[in-house]
């Protein structure tokens, strides 16, 4: 969190090998519009075990990640990779992406919340901030 600003303008592929973590799983962030979705959650944790850590109130951060240009969903070559999950097919599709922005998605019950509740960042906006985005 302290260092998102960093990654701003660098692809997936070199802020995974920067953070130096496993990812097991992703989870698309939607638009409302139509078609496209403009970033993914990562978890170093599958989709069974974040949903479980979620249900019990405990610490299963997310680094979430959003990309310069959306991607369309109904792009042909999207439609290869969308069922696949988190694998080398969908990383290969993703990993060139350019990243705009990167939050560390905090829940409000972790022992960290308290810490970054009101952490200002030099890309840290109160205007643009979201419901839900801590």
């Amino acid at each position: 969190m302290d260092r998102a600003d960093c990654y701003k303008g660098k692809t997936l592929k070199e802020v995974t090998k920067d953070l130096g973590m496993p990812v097991k799983y992703h989870a698309k962030i939607l638009l409302s519009r139509g078609a496209l979705f403009s970033g993914i959650n990562i978890y170093i944790y599958d989709d069974i075990t974040v949903s479980k850590l979620r249900d019990s109130n405990k610490d299963y951060n997310a680094i979430r990640i959003y990309w310069e240009k959306e991607i369309n969903i109904l792009d042909p070559q999207y439609d290869k990779v969308r069922i696949s999950g988190w694998n080398k097919g969908f990383y290969d599709y993703v990993k060139d992406m350019r990243i705009k922005e990167l939050e560390v998605s905090i829940p409000r019950y972790s022992k960290y919340y308290e810490k970054y509740k009101q952490k200002k960042t030099k890309s840290y906006d109160p205007n643009k901030r979201k419901e839900g985005v801590w």
